[in-house]
């Protein structure tokens, strides 16, 4: 398809007068169609002794217009695993479709390992996703995906989601879990318990730390003291003791 110094798709359109007269005609500057099924040839496009209301259009089987979507959708599907030995993401699933436009709904969609904040020109496209929803297949680093889509008879997909981002993270957990201090003992109508602290501090593994106290006033096994997850336990009394 030809274009225009605007970047507009330029028509072709086949006209005739007569059973057996037919020229191609490549409108002005300022011509345009709405619907293919709704030609209308104005005197100004016309040259030599032809008129308007002779004019009995012909449309070509090819011929494409642009009218595409002005809205991207929206897509859905975050989600972060291991790989063991690869990780398998679940479908990434369309939630509002693009709008605006007419024609069929065309895609394709985009993917980066890199940088999401990059423009969409440095994302690389996928085969074969020419769906609103998509299953990424087994990865083995975080990728972000976004969707891009158009309308039939356009060149440009003009629509675009936000991105999708599915994490590659393992858990790496303590090795080892410190100790804590100190054994205490009374005898007396009432114990106030010293603070429980830390004598060495849990190692091994990467990210931040996580707590969780455990009681029992017999001895194993041990209850979970919900609601306490600091390191140093400055209250002992907190744990309830039946």
């Amino acid at each position: 398809m030809p274009f225009d110094k605007k970047g507009r798709i330029g028509i072709f359109i086949r006209y005739s007068t007569s059973a057996n007269y037919e020229k191609p005609l490549l409108p002005g500057k300022d011509f345009s169609l709405a619907s293919v099924r709704d030609v209308v040839l104005p005197p100004s496009v016309l040259s030599g002794t032809i008129h308007a209301e002779r004019i009995r259009p012909v449309i070509v089987n090819d011929l494409l217009l642009c009218d595409n979507v002005t809205d991207g959708g929206s897509i859905s599907g975050d989600e972060t695993g291991c790989p063991d030995p690869v990780f398998d993401p679940s479908v990434i699933v369309n939630v509002i479709l693009p709008s605006g436009g007419s024609g069929d709904l065309e895609y394709v969609w985009m993917f980066t390992t890199v940088d999401p904040a990059l423009p969409i020109t440095s994302w690389l496209p996928l085969p074969n996703s020419n769906s609103p929803d998509f299953d990424p297949g087994p990865i083995t680093q975080t990728t972000w995906y976004r969707r891009c889509s158009r309308r039939s008879g356009c060149t440009e997909y003009v629509g675009e989601t936000g991105y999708v981002t599915k994490e590659v993270k393992c858990c790496e957990n303590v090795t080892d879990p410190g100790l804590i201090g100190s054994d205490q003992s009374v005898c007396a109508v009432e114990f106030d318990p010293s603070p429980l602290v830390e004598i060495s501090p849990a190692t091994g593994g990467s990210g931040g730390l996580i707590y969780n106290w455990y009681s029992s006033a017999v001895g194993p096994p041990f209850d979970p003291a919900l609601g306490i997850s600091s390191r140093v336990l400055t209250n002992p009394d907190m744990i309830p003791v039946s």
